[in-house]
């Protein structure tokens, strides 16, 4: 009887001992299948990490050339104003010009008209007292 229940606990003893190495084994996948979890996650991160850095580049330079198109942007109207300016200018002269041809167009026009009555009076036969 005694050499049955040895043997019966020997049996448990040996169920236990398999269900335990059964638990080391699961506990092990688990383990195994965390840490492959983890590098994934950390490869994700660095991605993650590497991915915004070179967003965080590419808007600083879509940042620097925006600003330089602005600063073209504000020179070419500074220059329009110029030109604007160089036009007003030019339109004034010639409209001084203008003023200035038709005073003299008036001038020669008195000339002629004296120029004409001196012709007619040179050519006016003289008369005889």
């Amino acid at each position: 009887a005694a050499r049955a229940d040895q043997e019966g606990v020997k049996n448990e003893i040996k169920k236990l001992q398999d269900k335990n190495t059964d638990q080391m084994r699961e506990a092990k996948t688990m383990h195994d299948e965390l840490l492959e979890q983890r590098q994934k996650q950390e490869s994700l991160e660095n991605r993650l990490e590497d991915k915004t850095a070179a967003l965080i580049e590419l808007v600083g330079r879509l940042k620097d050339e925006l600003k330089e198109e602005g600063d073209k942007h504000k020179k070419l109207l500074e220059d329009l104003k110029d030109e604007g300016a160089k036009h007003k200018d030019l339109e004034q002269l010639l409209k001084d010009e203008g003023d200035k041809t038709k005073m003299l167009e008036n001038r020669l026009e008195k000339m002629s008209e004296k120029f004409e009555k001196l012709c007619n009076t040179i050519s006016e036969p003289a008369e005889i007292d």
